[in-house]
C-alpha cells in the first residue's frame, strides 16, 4: 500500500537563493508555473487521431 506525502518542499527557487519553505509560497510557485504550462484550448477545433494499433 502506498502512502501519500501529506507535504511538498522545500523547492529549490532558481530566482532567489535559497529554498522555498513555507506552504503558501510554495503553492504560488507552483501554481504560477503550471499556469504558464497549461493552456485553454478551443475545444470545438479538436482534430482527429489515426488508430494507433
Amino acid at each position: 500500500q502506498e502512502v501519500a506525502r501529506h507535504t511538498v518542499g522545500p523547492l529549490n527557487n532558481q530566482g532567489t537563493k535559497g529554498a522555498l519553505e513555507k506552504d503558501k509560497v510554495i503553492v504560488e510557485k507552483l501554481n504560477e508555473f503550471f499556469k504558464s504550462v497549461f493552456t485553454a484550448e478551443d475545444l470545438r477545433e479538436i482534430p482527429t487521431s489515426e488508430p494507433f494499433f
